[in-house]
């Protein structure tokens, strides 16, 4: 969601392994590799193999949830119109992709 009056993007952050929540203000012209940093530096715990982290959207708005590429910019990903505040989780991605292999996704034609 981004914030007319300081051109912000306001974002939920989810970080499921650590059982916290919390909403971060982002420069939409920032890199989610940088987002990605400031989030982890305002953490009052360590993630174990915190390097195996990324960005992860949720699914909505009839797309699938997908790990945000670190080189992209944040307002290159777009987020749900109308839905309250957008959110991201902070979770393994080896873990993850693990689960989608487990559990693919079935597209009926």
């Amino acid at each position: 969601m981004e914030d007319s009056q300081s051109n912000s993007l306001v974002i939920r952050v989810l970080i499921p392994d650590l059982q916290q929540t919390k909403c971060m203000r982002f420069d939409p012209d920032a890199t989610v590799w940088v987002a990605k940093q400031r989030i982890l530096c305002t953490l009052n715990h360590s993630l174990k193999d915190v390097l195996n982290y990324g960005l992860f959207q949720p699914a909505s708005n009839g797309r699938d949830g997908k790990f945000l590429d670190e080189e992209r910019l944040l307002k290159e990903y777009p987020q749900p119109v109308n839905k309250g505040v957008p959110s991201l989780e902070v979770t393994n991605d080896h873990r993850a992709r693990k689960i989608l292999a487990l559990f693919p996704i079935q597209v009926f034609l």
